[in-house]
């Protein structure tokens, strides 16, 4: 299933459609209507910000989007505590992948896949101790 961006979308929608184009489809249904992008709130709403899209508020701390064809999950439990997780989740089999990048509120998305080089761009201290406590996480 091709999840290309459009032309004009932003960091966020970019990062996320080439994350979900990237992860191995062998696990869920090729054509499945079902699928939806999980990861921390502040993901969903940077999202819905970006491509002026509604946020709406769910149970649980939970708030959720769309893309596309694509529903995007903010989810407090996938938030921290060093960085944001990401996965992949099939509603109709219930079936869930973790992506193999993590995301961090003070990095741009294009950063993700190397959070060891954040300290590059100029972080606050409070990122660089989240960063430093990566290694623990992974």
């Amino acid at each position: 299933m091709k999840w290309r961006s459009r032309p004009e979308a932003g960091p966020y929608e970019r990062a996320i459609l080439r994350l979900v184009e990237k992860t191995d489809e062998s696990w869920w249904p090729e054509k499945t209507p079902s699928l939806a992008f999980g990861g921390p709130p502040w993901l969903a709403a940077r999202l819905a910000e970006e491509i002026g899209g509604a946020l709406v508020a769910c149970s649980g701390g939970n708030c959720m989007t769309s893309l596309g064809r694509l529903t995007v999950v903010g989810c407090p439990a996938l938030d921290g505590p060093a960085a944001g997780r990401l996965m992949l989740h099939d509603l109709i089999t219930g079936v869930s992948r973790d992506v193999t990048t993590h995301c961090h509120r003070d990095l741009p998305p294009h950063r993700w896949v190397d959070l060891t080089l954040a300290l590059a761009d100029g972080l606050n201290p409070n990122a660089a101790v989240d960063l430093a406590a990566i290694a623990t996480v992974l």
